[in-house]
Protein backbone atom coordinates (compact mmCIF):
# COMPACT_ATOMS: atom_id res chain seq x y z
CA UNK A 1 0.00 0.00 0.00
CA UNK A 2 1.56 3.28 -1.03
CA UNK A 3 1.54 6.29 1.24
CA UNK A 4 -0.27 8.48 -1.19
CA UNK A 5 -2.84 5.87 -2.11
CA UNK A 6 -3.84 5.44 1.52
CA UNK A 7 -4.78 9.09 1.68
CA UNK A 8 -6.72 8.62 -1.56
CA UNK A 9 -6.37 12.24 -2.60
CA UNK A 10 -6.58 13.43 -6.18
CA UNK A 11 -5.76 17.15 -6.15
CA UNK A 12 -7.62 19.15 -8.77
CA UNK A 13 -7.50 22.77 -9.79
CA UNK A 14 -8.39 24.74 -6.68
CA UNK A 15 -10.88 27.59 -6.62
CA UNK A 16 -9.40 30.39 -4.57
CA UNK A 17 -10.24 33.93 -3.62
CA UNK A 18 -7.67 36.65 -2.93
CA UNK A 19 -8.02 38.59 0.32
CA UNK A 20 -6.15 41.77 1.17
CA UNK A 21 -5.32 43.27 4.55
CA UNK A 22 -3.35 46.45 4.11
CA UNK A 23 -0.15 45.65 2.27
CA UNK A 24 -0.60 41.89 2.65
CA UNK A 25 -2.68 39.58 0.50
CA UNK A 26 -3.18 35.84 0.28
CA UNK A 27 -5.33 33.29 -1.49
CA UNK A 28 -7.97 31.33 0.39
CA UNK A 29 -9.18 27.96 -0.85
CA UNK A 30 -12.95 28.24 -1.32
CA UNK A 31 -13.61 24.55 -0.75
CA UNK A 32 -11.71 24.52 2.53
CA UNK A 33 -13.42 27.75 3.57
CA UNK A 34 -16.88 26.30 2.93
CA UNK A 35 -16.00 23.11 4.82
CA UNK A 36 -14.77 25.11 7.82
CA UNK A 37 -17.92 27.26 7.86
CA UNK A 38 -20.19 24.22 7.71
CA UNK A 39 -18.18 22.31 10.31
CA UNK A 40 -18.18 25.35 12.59
CA UNK A 41 -21.94 25.76 12.29
CA UNK A 42 -22.59 22.07 12.97
CA UNK A 43 -20.20 22.10 15.94
CA UNK A 44 -21.82 25.15 17.50
CA UNK A 45 -25.28 23.69 16.96
CA UNK A 46 -24.35 20.37 18.54
CA UNK A 47 -22.57 22.09 21.40
CA UNK A 48 -25.61 24.22 22.25
CA UNK A 49 -27.92 21.23 21.89
CA UNK A 50 -25.65 19.12 24.10
CA UNK A 51 -25.86 21.71 26.87
CA UNK A 52 -29.66 21.39 26.92
CA UNK A 53 -29.48 17.68 27.73
CA UNK A 54 -29.11 16.07 31.12
CA UNK A 55 -30.91 15.47 34.39
CA UNK A 56 -31.85 19.15 34.40
CA UNK A 57 -33.32 20.04 31.02
CA UNK A 58 -32.43 23.54 29.87
CA UNK A 59 -34.48 25.27 27.15
CA UNK A 60 -32.52 25.75 23.93
CA UNK A 61 -33.04 29.50 23.96
CA UNK A 62 -31.67 29.76 27.49
CA UNK A 63 -28.22 28.50 26.48
CA UNK A 64 -27.09 31.53 24.39
CA UNK A 65 -28.70 33.94 26.86
CA UNK A 66 -26.92 32.29 29.81
CA UNK A 67 -23.58 32.27 28.00
CA UNK A 68 -23.70 36.04 27.42
CA UNK A 69 -24.92 36.76 30.95
CA UNK A 70 -28.51 37.65 30.08
CA UNK A 71 -30.28 34.45 31.10
CA UNK A 72 -32.83 33.98 33.85
CA UNK A 73 -30.09 32.96 36.30
CA UNK A 74 -31.62 29.64 37.34
CA UNK A 75 -29.45 27.68 34.91
CA UNK A 76 -26.13 29.46 35.48
CA UNK A 77 -24.62 26.71 37.62
CA UNK A 78 -25.70 23.88 35.34
CA UNK A 79 -24.66 25.57 32.10
CA UNK A 80 -21.57 27.56 33.05
CA UNK A 81 -19.98 25.30 35.65
CA UNK A 82 -21.00 21.80 34.56
CA UNK A 83 -21.94 21.56 30.88
CA UNK A 84 -20.00 24.36 29.19
CA UNK A 85 -16.58 23.12 30.39
CA UNK A 86 -17.26 19.59 29.16
CA UNK A 87 -18.52 20.69 25.74
CA UNK A 88 -15.69 23.21 25.34
CA UNK A 89 -13.04 20.65 26.36
CA UNK A 90 -14.48 18.19 23.83
CA UNK A 91 -14.24 20.73 21.00
CA UNK A 92 -10.80 22.03 22.00
CA UNK A 93 -9.39 18.53 22.51
CA UNK A 94 -10.67 17.49 19.08
CA UNK A 95 -9.09 20.52 17.42
CA UNK A 96 -5.75 19.89 19.13
CA UNK A 97 -5.71 16.18 18.28
CA UNK A 98 -6.75 16.72 14.66
CA UNK A 99 -4.07 19.35 14.03
CA UNK A 100 -1.46 17.31 15.89
CA UNK A 101 -2.20 14.22 13.82
CA UNK A 102 -2.02 16.21 10.57
CA UNK A 103 1.34 17.68 11.62
CA UNK A 104 2.80 14.27 12.39
CA UNK A 105 1.56 12.73 9.15
CA UNK A 106 2.84 15.65 7.09
CA UNK A 107 6.20 15.58 8.85
CA UNK A 108 6.66 11.84 8.41
CA UNK A 109 5.05 11.87 4.95
CA UNK A 110 3.18 8.79 6.12
CA UNK A 111 -0.60 8.71 6.70
CA UNK A 112 -0.23 5.86 9.20
CA UNK A 113 1.63 7.98 11.77
CA UNK A 114 0.02 9.69 14.74
CA UNK A 115 0.97 10.66 18.32
CA UNK A 116 -0.74 7.45 19.47
CA UNK A 117 1.94 5.18 18.03
CA UNK A 118 5.21 7.01 18.78
CA UNK A 119 5.08 7.00 22.56
CA UNK A 120 3.36 10.29 23.39
CA UNK A 121 0.21 8.72 24.82
CA UNK A 122 1.91 5.81 26.52
CA UNK A 123 4.56 8.09 28.03
CA UNK A 124 1.75 10.06 29.66
CA UNK A 125 0.02 6.83 30.68
CA UNK A 126 3.14 5.49 32.36
CA UNK A 127 3.39 8.46 34.72
CA UNK A 128 -0.38 8.70 35.24
CA UNK A 129 -0.73 5.00 36.10
CA UNK A 130 2.19 5.26 38.50
CA UNK A 131 0.42 8.12 40.29
CA UNK A 132 -2.90 6.28 40.35
CA UNK A 133 -1.56 2.93 41.57
CA UNK A 134 1.76 3.24 43.40
CA UNK A 135 1.96 6.91 44.39
CA UNK A 136 -1.73 7.59 44.96
CA UNK A 137 -0.97 10.20 47.64
CA UNK A 138 0.27 12.45 44.82
CA UNK A 139 -2.70 11.91 42.49
CA UNK A 140 -3.42 15.66 42.53
CA UNK A 141 -0.41 16.05 40.25
CA UNK A 142 -1.85 13.65 37.66
CA UNK A 143 -2.45 16.21 34.85
CA UNK A 144 1.00 17.71 35.32
CA UNK A 145 2.59 14.26 35.53
CA UNK A 146 0.80 13.02 32.41
CA UNK A 147 1.89 16.12 30.50
CA UNK A 148 5.49 15.68 31.67
CA UNK A 149 5.43 11.98 30.75
CA UNK A 150 4.23 12.73 27.22
CA UNK A 151 6.91 15.40 26.73
CA UNK A 152 9.61 13.12 28.16
CA UNK A 153 8.67 10.26 25.86
CA UNK A 154 8.71 12.57 22.84
CA UNK A 155 12.10 13.94 23.91
CA UNK A 156 13.53 10.41 24.14
CA UNK A 157 12.21 9.63 20.66
CA UNK A 158 13.62 12.85 19.22
CA UNK A 159 17.06 12.51 20.80
CA UNK A 160 17.44 8.93 19.62
CA UNK A 161 16.10 9.65 16.15
CA UNK A 162 18.54 12.53 15.63
CA UNK A 163 21.42 11.45 13.42
CA UNK A 164 22.67 14.58 11.71
CA UNK A 165 18.99 15.36 11.14
CA UNK A 166 15.73 13.89 12.33
CA UNK A 167 14.75 11.18 9.86
CA UNK A 168 10.97 10.59 9.75
CA UNK A 169 11.63 6.87 9.20
CA UNK A 170 13.89 6.63 12.26
CA UNK A 171 11.46 8.72 14.27
CA UNK A 172 8.61 6.28 13.64
CA UNK A 173 10.70 3.17 14.39
CA UNK A 174 12.16 4.59 17.59
CA UNK A 175 8.73 5.92 18.58
CA UNK A 176 7.26 2.44 18.27
CA UNK A 177 10.09 1.11 20.46
CA UNK A 178 9.45 3.75 23.13
CA UNK A 179 5.73 3.02 22.94
CA UNK A 180 6.35 -0.70 23.56
CA UNK A 181 8.67 0.07 26.48
CA UNK A 182 6.11 2.39 28.11
CA UNK A 183 3.34 -0.16 27.59
CA UNK A 184 5.43 -2.76 29.40
CA UNK A 185 5.88 -0.32 32.29
CA UNK A 186 2.14 0.36 32.41
CA UNK A 187 1.36 -3.36 32.47
CA UNK A 188 3.78 -3.89 35.36
CA UNK A 189 2.24 -1.05 37.39
CA UNK A 190 -1.28 -2.35 36.79
CA UNK A 191 -0.30 -5.83 37.99
CA UNK A 192 1.43 -4.45 41.09
CA UNK A 193 -1.30 -1.97 42.05
CA UNK A 194 -4.40 -2.69 44.11
CA UNK A 195 -7.42 -3.79 42.14
CA UNK A 196 -9.51 -0.64 42.74
CA UNK A 197 -6.63 1.67 41.89
CA UNK A 198 -5.76 -0.42 38.84
CA UNK A 199 -9.38 -0.17 37.66
CA UNK A 200 -9.28 3.63 37.99
CA UNK A 201 -6.01 3.67 36.06
CA UNK A 202 -7.45 1.55 33.25
CA UNK A 203 -10.43 3.87 32.95
CA UNK A 204 -8.11 6.89 32.77
CA UNK A 205 -6.07 5.19 30.04
CA UNK A 206 -9.16 4.85 27.85
CA UNK A 207 -9.76 8.60 27.93
CA UNK A 208 -12.83 10.55 29.05
CA UNK A 209 -14.14 14.04 29.74
CA UNK A 210 -15.44 13.25 33.21
CA UNK A 211 -12.83 15.50 34.81
CA UNK A 212 -13.51 18.53 32.61
CA UNK A 213 -13.56 21.71 34.70
CA UNK A 214 -13.45 25.45 34.00
CA UNK A 215 -9.71 25.32 34.76
CA UNK A 216 -9.07 22.58 32.20
CA UNK A 217 -11.25 24.43 29.70
CA UNK A 218 -9.16 27.59 30.00
CA UNK A 219 -5.94 25.59 29.87
CA UNK A 220 -6.90 23.94 26.58
CA UNK A 221 -8.20 27.26 25.26
CA UNK A 222 -4.77 28.79 25.85
CA UNK A 223 -3.04 25.84 24.20
CA UNK A 224 -5.25 25.95 21.10
CA UNK A 225 -5.12 29.75 20.78
CA UNK A 226 -1.31 29.76 20.75
CA UNK A 227 -0.31 26.45 19.17
CA UNK A 228 -2.86 26.08 16.36
CA UNK A 229 -1.82 29.41 14.76
CA UNK A 230 1.81 28.28 15.23
CA UNK A 231 0.96 25.11 13.30
CA UNK A 232 -0.58 27.21 10.52
CA UNK A 233 2.60 29.28 10.29
CA UNK A 234 4.55 26.06 9.71
CA UNK A 235 2.49 25.09 6.66
CA UNK A 236 4.57 26.71 3.91
CA UNK A 237 8.00 25.77 5.34
CA UNK A 238 6.75 22.18 5.70
CA UNK A 239 5.60 22.16 2.09
CA UNK A 240 9.06 23.41 1.08
CA UNK A 241 10.59 20.53 3.06
CA UNK A 242 8.80 18.00 0.86
CA UNK A 243 10.84 19.25 -2.11
CA UNK A 244 14.12 18.26 -0.46
CA UNK A 245 16.51 19.96 1.94
CA UNK A 246 18.48 21.85 -0.72
CA UNK A 247 15.32 23.27 -2.27
CA UNK A 248 13.93 24.13 1.17
CA UNK A 249 17.09 26.04 2.04
CA UNK A 250 16.94 27.87 -1.27
CA UNK A 251 13.39 28.91 -0.41
CA UNK A 252 14.53 30.26 2.95
CA UNK A 253 13.52 27.40 5.25
CA UNK A 254 15.86 25.95 7.85
CA UNK A 255 15.21 22.16 7.76
CA UNK A 256 16.60 21.43 11.22
CA UNK A 257 14.62 24.17 12.93
CA UNK A 258 11.49 23.32 10.99
CA UNK A 259 11.64 19.67 12.08
CA UNK A 260 12.11 20.68 15.71
CA UNK A 261 9.31 23.25 15.54
CA UNK A 262 6.90 20.83 13.86
CA UNK A 263 7.54 18.09 16.39
CA UNK A 264 7.37 20.52 19.31
CA UNK A 265 3.98 21.93 18.26
CA UNK A 266 2.54 18.49 17.45
CA UNK A 267 3.73 16.97 20.72
CA UNK A 268 2.57 19.90 22.84
CA UNK A 269 -0.93 19.75 21.33
CA UNK A 270 -1.25 16.01 21.92
CA UNK A 271 0.34 16.13 25.39
CA UNK A 272 -2.02 18.89 26.53
CA UNK A 273 -5.06 16.82 25.60
CA UNK A 274 -3.70 13.69 27.28
CA UNK A 275 -3.00 15.66 30.45
CA UNK A 276 -6.65 16.75 30.68
CA UNK A 277 -8.64 13.91 29.10
CA UNK A 278 -6.35 10.91 29.09
CA UNK A 279 -5.17 9.23 25.85
CA UNK A 280 -8.25 9.53 23.60
CA UNK A 281 -7.34 7.12 20.84
CA UNK A 282 -7.82 7.22 17.09
CA UNK A 283 -8.82 10.91 16.76
CA UNK A 284 -5.35 12.18 15.85
CA UNK A 285 -5.01 9.28 13.42
CA UNK A 286 -8.34 9.35 11.57
CA UNK A 287 -9.17 13.09 11.56
CA UNK A 288 -6.47 13.94 8.94
CA UNK A 289 -7.72 11.09 6.71
CA UNK A 290 -11.26 12.42 6.84
CA UNK A 291 -9.97 15.94 6.24
CA UNK A 292 -8.09 14.87 3.10
CA UNK A 293 -11.23 13.31 1.69
CA UNK A 294 -13.37 16.34 2.47
CA UNK A 295 -10.89 18.97 1.30
CA UNK A 296 -9.47 16.87 -1.57
CA UNK A 297 -6.08 18.34 -0.73
CA UNK A 298 -2.76 16.80 0.29
CA UNK A 299 -0.08 17.86 2.75
CA UNK A 300 -0.44 20.69 5.22
CA UNK A 301 -3.41 22.29 3.44
CA UNK A 302 -5.73 20.10 5.49
CA UNK A 303 -4.53 21.31 8.92
CA UNK A 304 -7.59 23.51 9.68
CA UNK A 305 -9.99 20.91 8.30
CA UNK A 306 -8.35 18.20 10.41
CA UNK A 307 -8.93 20.33 13.49
CA UNK A 308 -12.58 20.84 12.57
CA UNK A 309 -13.11 17.12 11.93
CA UNK A 310 -11.40 16.26 15.22
CA UNK A 311 -13.67 18.65 17.11
CA UNK A 312 -16.80 17.11 15.61
CA UNK A 313 -15.56 13.56 16.21
CA UNK A 314 -14.84 14.12 19.90
CA UNK A 315 -18.00 16.17 20.50
CA UNK A 316 -20.31 13.62 18.83
CA UNK A 317 -18.58 10.78 20.69
CA UNK A 318 -19.08 12.49 24.04
CA UNK A 319 -22.76 13.22 23.33
CA UNK A 320 -23.26 9.56 22.47
CA UNK A 321 -21.52 8.48 25.68
CA UNK A 322 -23.61 10.78 27.85
CA UNK A 323 -27.08 10.60 26.30
CA UNK A 324 -27.44 7.69 23.86
CA UNK A 325 -25.45 4.65 25.00
CA UNK A 326 -27.07 3.13 28.10
CA UNK A 327 -23.84 1.74 29.53
CA UNK A 328 -21.43 4.10 31.28
CA UNK A 329 -18.52 4.00 28.85
CA UNK A 330 -15.47 6.26 28.65
CA UNK A 331 -15.18 8.52 25.62
CA UNK A 332 -12.13 6.66 24.31
CA UNK A 333 -14.23 3.56 23.67
CA UNK A 334 -16.50 5.41 21.23
CA UNK A 335 -13.98 7.31 19.09
CA UNK A 336 -12.51 4.14 17.52
CA UNK A 337 -16.03 2.83 16.91
CA UNK A 338 -16.86 5.98 14.93
CA UNK A 339 -13.56 6.30 13.09
CA UNK A 340 -12.77 2.63 12.57
CA UNK A 341 -15.46 1.88 9.96
CA UNK A 342 -14.36 4.91 7.93
CA UNK A 343 -10.75 3.73 7.95
CA UNK A 344 -11.84 0.24 6.86
CA UNK A 345 -13.78 1.89 4.04
CA UNK A 346 -10.61 3.70 2.95
CA UNK A 347 -8.63 0.47 3.00
CA UNK A 348 -11.26 -1.33 0.91
CA UNK A 349 -11.37 1.55 -1.55
CA UNK A 350 -7.60 1.55 -1.93
CA UNK A 351 -7.63 -2.24 -2.35
CA UNK A 352 -10.17 -2.02 -5.17
CA UNK A 353 -8.17 0.72 -6.89
CA UNK A 354 -4.92 -1.27 -6.69
CA UNK A 355 -6.67 -4.42 -7.91
CA UNK A 356 -8.12 -2.46 -10.84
Amino acid sequence: MSRQSTADVRPRARRTVRTRNGRFSRRLDLRIGVILLLAGAVTVGLAVYGMTLGAVEVPFTEIPATLIGQGSGQYDLVVLELRLPRVAVAVLAGIALGVSGALFQSFARNPLVSPDIIGVNTGASLVAVALLTIYSSHVAFLPLGAFAGAIAAAAVVYLNARSGHVSPYRLVLIGIGVDVFCRAGVSYLLVQGESMRAQAAVRWMVGSLDQATPTSMWFLTTVVVFLVPAAMLLRRPMEAMTLGEDTAKALGADPKRMRMATLAVGVMLAASVVAICGPISFVAFIAPHMARRLANAPGTAILPVAGAVGALLVLVSDLLVQHVIPASLPLGVITPLLGGPYFLYLLRRVGRQEAG
